[in-house]
């Protein structure tokens, strides 16, 4: 059995999938207690805060323009920021000092 070892690294934005006509803003960055998604849209979407190992520190379900999202119980360190919903995956590299 051949076993193989890989190394994910992300930039400070990649996205799978576009949404035509959607934008999307995570702010601020860096942060401290919260952060926002602001969209063009109202559809309903998965926001997944995970850690750099993966794990996944929260989780909501939205379906606002602008929504608020609290971390202040979170170390300080990165994380990553995932919005996923039927037709679209976008995920962001979030500072938290």
């Amino acid at each position: 059995m051949i076993k193989r070892n890989f190394i994910l690294f992300l930039n400070h934005n990649l996205s799978v999938g576009i949404l035509e006509n959607t934008k999307y803003e995570i702010y601020p960055n860096p942060t401290k207690d919260y952060f926002t998604v602001s969209s063009s849209s109202s559809d309903v979407y998965n926001i997944s805060v995970m850690d750099i190992t993966g794990n996944i520190v929260n989780q909501i379900q939205y379906c606002q323009f602008n929504t608020k999202v609290d971390i202040s119980n979170c170390p300080n360190g990165i994380y990553i920021i995932k919005v996923s919903g039927a037709t679209i995956s976008v995920v962001n590299k979030l500072v938290k000092n």
